[in-house]
């Protein structure tokens, strides 16, 4: 099943985050909560991702990659690695480094708030 890049990223934060909300997921992402509600209910259609109950409080859904969205989630983690591998060769990795650094300020600097 073909994927959008969003789509990985979500995949990718509920591979790495232990059974968020979709509140939380967004939060993480730095996304608006109804963009990714959107997202996941669309996930969810194509049986990739799962809303479980919780035990605690029953209001409160969780968020669970299925079998298949693993499976799909595994392939596009193999292909995005695969192409950056090529976007980023014969760049040394001090010049990575340097690249990841100031993506990361650009991106904390959006997220304040506009004065």
């Amino acid at each position: 099943m073909p994927i959008t890049f969003d789509q990985y990223v979500l995949l990718a934060a509920l591979s790495d985050t232990e059974a968020p909300t979709q509140s939380d997921l967004a939060d993480l992402l730095g996304r608006d909560k109804s963009a990714v509600l959107r997202q996941i209910d669309h996930l969810e259609e194509e049986g990739l991702v799962t809303r479980v109950a919780d035990p605690d409080d029953r209001r409160k859904k969780t968020l669970v990659l299925t079998r298949s969205g693993s499976q799909v989630h595994a392939k596009a983690r193999a292909l995005v690695e695969s192409i950056m591998g090529e976007a980023l060769h014969g760049i040394s990795s001090q010049d990575i480094q340097t690249l990841t650094r100031v993506l990361t300020r650009i991106q904390e600097a959006l997220q304040q708030p506009v004065k």
